[in-house]
């Protein structure tokens, strides 16, 4: 009889949760919102529908793999796959932009004539030229004065690159 206890309030449980996650979808509010909303009102410091001791623990196991869940499903899949296990690589990345102006050195020059790259570390991720953004530019694009170049890399990498594509840049204004 125990387990019919449990099951009704499972089943309570994952009705409140509905309700409520449905109507922050609709208020436009984060469905892991929702999900608190919902333990804290079908407990016994809420509505009381679910008052069991026992129950109440269980379902809290559950409430965390289902939030976790749910924070997956907001984060989006691939961002979870990318995030977890890179960390620590991803906590030292850091991105920069630089505008190219007239005298820069590398108006003119190719990104594989300035070796960007092998010389400052720093990865070439994006150039914006005249309101059009060119992703991943190979070795054979071109810079041109007015571009904005966006690089990722670590602190050291993006001050070196900064220094390159422009060596008149104060120290102060490198990063």
């Amino acid at each position: 009889m125990e387990g019919m206890h449990f099951l009704r309030d499972l089943l309570i449980a994952f009705v409140v949760a509905g309700v409520v996650v449905f109507l922050f979808h609709r208020l436009r509010l984060p469905s892991v919102v929702g999900l608190l909303a919902a333990g804290v009102l079908a407990g016994p410091h809420g509505l009381a529908l679910i008052r069991d001791a026992d129950s109440i623990q269980k379902l809290s196991d559950i409430g965390v793999v289902v939030l976790l869940f749910a924070v997956g499903l907001d984060r989006g899949a691939p961002t979870m796959r990318v995030v977890l296990p890179h960390r620590e690589v991803l906590e030292r990345l850091e991105t920069a932009s630089c505008w190219i102006r007239d005298k820069s050195p590398a108006v003119g020059q190719t990104v594989g004539e300035l070796r960007l790259r092998s010389a400052t570390g720093a990865t070439l991720v994006a150039v914006r030229r005249t309101g059009t953004l060119q992703l991943n530019p190979g070795p054979d694009f071109r810079f041109q004065a007015d571009d904005t170049v966006v690089l990722i890399g670590d602190r050291l990498q993006l001050n070196k690159a900064m220094c390159l594509l422009d060596p008149n840049l104060e120290e102060s204004a490198v990063l």
